[in-house]
């Protein structure tokens, strides 16, 4: 089983294929579907993939038939269809294309089903076909420490696919020198808490991630204390 360090080896290693300067420094511009299309050689569509938005993505491992929604309006959809997904083809939820302030969770989702496919095709391609949605649908469960809950095959693969998308957008090395760098500036001039309010929003822009995303990341390398 691949534990964290192994899963950053593997992470960083596809990004050093790609923009190896990103393993030191954010880029301004950063198209993750650029990834998806000139790295991974894989196929994107994007539909709205459940009833209330509970599946952000999906990696279709063969070619089958998927039930996808078209009430565009409301939530939840109410209206259905029928499309054939071709094998290899990243779906991403409708809705985060569609909102510029969720780019960072839309990217981080996209990361997220770029390295299902790299590391679990014989995984998911063992399973019956329902039971990745059934999964995806599920909420995550965390501990009262912060760390997730896992307990089946299936929560163990969807933590390394979110453990490979941190540190592919969020680079250790470069979120490091990034964040050492607003610390020499500014947290001699403000309390700790008013620092933080500043750099996530900041450090999430420059590593187009979401906030959350970028909070957790500074938590997982120690860069900020776990809040509780």
């Amino acid at each position: 089983m691949y534990d964290r360090k192994q899963l950053q080896k593997i992470a960083e290693a596809f990004l050093y294929s790609y923009r190896p300067e990103m393993l030191e420094r954010p880029i301004e511009k950063f198209d993750v579907y650029d990834v998806v299309e000139n790295k991974l050689h894989a196929e994107v569509d994007w539909q709205f993939l459940s009833a209330d938005e509970s599946v952000l993505g999906m990696t279709a491992f063969t070619t089958e038939m998927l039930r996808v929604y078209t009430d565009e309006d409301v939530l939840p959809h109410q209206v259905t269809r029928m499309i054939k997904v071709e094998a290899g083809t990243i779906l991403i939820e409708r809705a985060l294309s569609e909102d510029e302030i969720r780019k960072g969770q839309e990217n981080f989702t996209v990361m997220h089903e770029v390295f299902h496919s790299l590391l679990h095709r014989e995984f998911f391609c063992s399973l019956p076909s329902s039971a990745y949605l059934e999964h995806q649908q599920a909420k995550s469960h965390y501990l009262t420490n912060g760390h997730r809950q896992l307990e089946t095959p299936l929560d163990f693969v969807e933590w390394q696919a979110d453990t490979c998308a941190a540190c592919f957008l969020m680079p250790e090395k470069a979120v490091r020198k990034a964040f050492c760098r607003m610390q020499n500036k500014f947290q001699q001039i403000m309390p700790q808490e008013q620092f933080l309010q500043g750099a996530i929003p900041i450090l999430a822009d420059c590593f187009h991630v979401s906030r959350l995303a970028m909070a957790y990341r500074l938590q997982e390398l120690q860069l900020v204390c776990r809040t509780h």
